[in-house]
Formats: C-alpha cells, structure tokens, sequence
C-alpha cells in the first residue's frame, strides 16, 4: 500500500517528511527536492487529475460560499450538510472521468490538463447510464 499525500502546504513541510519517512515508508513525497529522486513523487499537476480532490473543491465552494461562516462550529454544519445531501451519481461520474483524464495527461505527455478540458467530450468518456444523463 501507497500513502499518497497532496500538495497541501501542511503536507509540504521537513517535519511532515520525516514523520512520513519513520512511519510510511511507502509514501508519495511533496517536497521538490525528491524530484527526480524518489520513484514516488509525482508533481502536483496530478492534483486535477484525482476525483477527491474535484470532490473537495466542489465542498469547498459550497462550505465558504456567502454568507461566509464566521467559525469552526459553522465550517463543520456546512461540511456535514454537504456530505449528507452528496448526490451518488455526482461520486460516480467523478470517478468515471478518470480514464478521460488519464488519456488527456497521455495525449499531452504528462503535462497538466487544461482548466477547460471537458472529460463528457473525450472519446474516452464513460457511456454508462449514470454519465449519460
């Protein structure tokens, strides 16, 4: 098993690497001076590429939108309130991108996908019931 961090600044820190040096030892790196050195690190144009992460943003809209809460308590509701009313279908189609965006990294050789890359246009996109709707 891989522990795969992202580039949160939080995990981009010495003392977060040695913690996950002492403690997994299969881990994807974040500091840039493992570039080229470590088999695991993948640069943070990879970010857009993962489902979890398109899923937090869309959380993270819709938790800070306006009115703005004004302190944890209200940052927790909003979160909880967000993942209860999650839609399964909007999950599934997240994941269902990935071969799309897998192919659209490929076809660019491994540089980072446009913001206005439109996975349902790829001729890699899911047919399925649930995508097609």
């Amino acid at each position: 098993m891989i522990f795969e961090q992202d580039f949160a600044q939080p995990h981009s820190t010495n003392a977060n690497q040695e913690f996950m040096e002492k403690n997994f030892p299969n881990h994807t790196p974040t500091l840039w001076r493992y570039q080229g050195k470590h088999d695991l690190f993948f640069g943070p144009k990879y970010d857009d590429f993962w489902y979890v992460e398109r899923k937090w943003a869309i959380y993270s809209q819709r938790v800070y939108r306006n009115p703005r809460p004004t302190n944890f308590a209200a940052v927790m509701r909003r979160l909880r309130d967000e993942v209860r009313n999650t839609n399964p279908d909007t999950l599934v189609r997240l994941c269902h991108e990935l071969p799309a965006k897998m192919n659209e990294i490929y076809r660019l050789k491994g540089k980072k996908i446009p913001s206005n890359f439109d996975p349902r246009k790829s001729p890699f996109a899911c047919k399925c019931a649930i995508c097609s709707s």
